[in-house]
This record gives structure tokens, sequence and C-alpha cells, in this order.
């Protein structure tokens, strides 16, 4: 990330200055209207990425901020994250509450399943929409300088900055709740198993950092600062079993193995066991795909996701925080301070 200029002092290149921020989203504010809009929820994000982020963010962001592409993916990822809540909430129903027959179990767990499958085959077109929309990009823009950041840096940096800020839009629109879930997913499907953060957590167990959210904001657990500059996202971690480097190589994200997936992909279900391949035929016969797409698609359109499409009034103005949370927390805090030996 760091290069040395000519007279032997790190330079971070051109990266985003904090004003270019703060004019995009001085400028998202003035054309707000009165419901609650995916760009309102950008310019929170955006915000979030200030406060919390400590890598430099190249100047090339912010082109990608104002794109079409980076719209598509936003609405497509807030639609898979519904699918994937609506399926996560349906597996933590304890079984005593399911209905005991056996056909409209697995139709009722099918459905919420095929659902986060279409809806990841749309992210997936969607994201590599937009990666080649930034190759175009990138090869238009004039080769670098010396004591600037090379190519592959200032990609780096793009897709590292672009992570967090899909984070950050998921978490604000989807009520500022379950930061971790939404971070461990989002990483499963952008990244291999090797860079995978939520490999990462299972490996890592108890250690790993945790985060907690308090009054609509971020707070991390015992950990040491540089890790907490980085919200503990691209720290390094070893597996439990060392990978050859051609299997490392050779790995592909979920988004990747959805739009291109290699023929044993293709026909993994030629090596389930007796068991998955018993679920996956009940699963195929329960579900009428050509309608839950079409439902998704309809999802899509009116793009009402979490608290897209509220009334402004319902939240604060910077951070689209809803008042009712506010005020609780405003009391709870009244509270904590009139108590003895509080002062």
């Amino acid at each position: 990330m760091c290069v040395l200029n000519h007279r032997g002092r790190q330079s971070l290149g051109n990266s985003l200055s904090p004003a270019h921020l703060d004019t995009y989203r001085s400028s998202v504010m003035k054309r707000r209207g009165d419901c609650v809009t995916l760009d309102d929820v950008k310019q929170v994000a955006v915000s979030l990425l200030q406060e919390n982020y400590s890598l430099p963010i190249p100047l090339c962001f912010l082109d990608v901020l104002k794109s079409k592409e980076l719209d598509d993916v936003l609405a497509t990822l807030l639609l898979y994250l519904s699918c994937f809540f609506e399926h996560k909430s349906l597996e933590n129903k304890p079984k005593h509450l399911m209905t005991l027959d056996l056909i409209p179990q697995h139709q009722l767990k099918a459905e919420p399943l095929a659902k986060k499958e279409i809806a990841k085959r749309k992210l997936a077109v969607c994201y590599f929409t937009l990666v080649m929309h930034l190759e175009i990009e990138q090869h238009q823009h004039r080769p670098y300088h010396k004591g600037q950041m090379s190519s592959n840096s200032t990609e780096w940096l793009l897709h590292a900055s672009l992570y967090s800020f899909f984070c950050y839009v998921a978490w604000v629109t989807f009520g500022r709740k379950d930061l971790r879930d939404i971070q461990d997913e989002v990483g499963r499907l952008l990244y291999s198993d090797t860079f995978n953060t939520a490999v990462g957590n299972r490996t890592d167990g108890d250690s790993e950092l945790t985060s907690t959210v308090s009054n609509g904001s971020l707070k991390m657990g015992d950990a040491d600062p540089k890790e907490i500059k980085c919200s503990g996202t691209f720290k390094q971690r070893m597996p439990q079993r060392r990978l050859t480097l051609n299997n490392i190589l050779n790995q592909r994200s979920p988004l990747m193995v959805t739009l291109f997936p290699t023929p044993k992909e293709r026909s993994s279900y030629l090596f389930l066991g007796i068991q998955a391949k018993r679920q996956s035929s009940l699963q195929a016969e329960h579900c009428d795909t050509e309608a839950l797409t079409e439902q998704l698609n309809q999802q899509l359109a009116r793009a009402r996701f979490g608290i897209l499409g509220k009334s402004w009034r319902q939240f604060s103005c910077d951070a689209l925080i809803p008042y009712k949370e506010q005020k609780i927390n405003g009391n709870a805090a009244e509270d904590e301070a009139h108590e003895p030996g509080s002062g």
C-alpha cells in the first residue's frame, strides 16, 4: 500500500480526502425526498466509512459510488440478504414450533433456500458487471507516475473499501442489526475460502475480534487498537490445515462459482450423501422456481428492504437512526447518570 517517493518518504498516493466525501454527502442531502432512498443510505454508509475505516480510499471510489452498476449491486445484495435472514430465522426456529408433517416441513424450508440461490445468481451477474466496468475504467486511465500507488494496490484498496461499504449499507438498511452476520455473509460471497472472513471466524473461535452495536454506533471488544482501526476485516488468519499453493490458486468465491460453475460444481448432486440427495430432491419437488423468480423480481423492482421507502420523519437526518431507539437509548443513559456513584 505504501511506496517511497523521490525523497525516500512513504507516500499513500492519490486517495480520497474527507472533503471529497463530505461534498458527495452534502449533494445527496440537498436532493432528499420524503422517503428514505438508496442514495440516503449510501451517504450514511460513506459517513461510517469515514469514521471507522483507516485504510486509504482511492480516488476511483468516488466514481464507483456514483455509478449505476454499484446501485444494481447494492439492490441485489439487499435482496439476497433479505432472503438470507429469512432462511436463517427459519433455521433457528425451534423444531417443536414447526409442523410435524415431513413434507410441509421440507416445503417450508425449501422455498427460502431456493430464493437465496436465485437472489445469489442475480447478485453474481450485477457484481461481475461492476467488476468489468471497473476494469474498463482502469484501462482508460493514464498509467501511474513514480511515487503513486500501482494499479494492483489501487485495485486492492478499492475492493477493500467496497467490502466495508457493502457491509455498512446493509447494516444501516436493516436497522443497524446483525452486523457480524452481514460481514461474514458478504465476505463469504465475495472471497474464496483462503480470504474468507467467515472461515476465519470459525477457525479463530473466541479469540476473534467481536463487535457490538450500541445507540446505532460501532463498539469493538477487547482487541489490539490496530485491529480495531481496520475493523478486524482483513486480519491475517491461518487455516487449521495448510493448503497447497495449487489448491489456493484454484479456489473461487461463491459468486464466481454461481456464475461460472465447473462441470463438477454443476453436477454437485452426484457427490452428495444419501440424506443430502433426499433433501435436495424434496426441495426440487416443492419449489416453483419460475414463480419464486417472478416474486423476487417484483421485490427488487419495489426496492422496499428494511428502512427503504419509509418516511424520513421516523429517522434522524444524519445517521438514519429511528427516533424511538434514540429516545430509549437516551433514557437509559439518563438512568445510568442518576445511579448512586455514577458521578
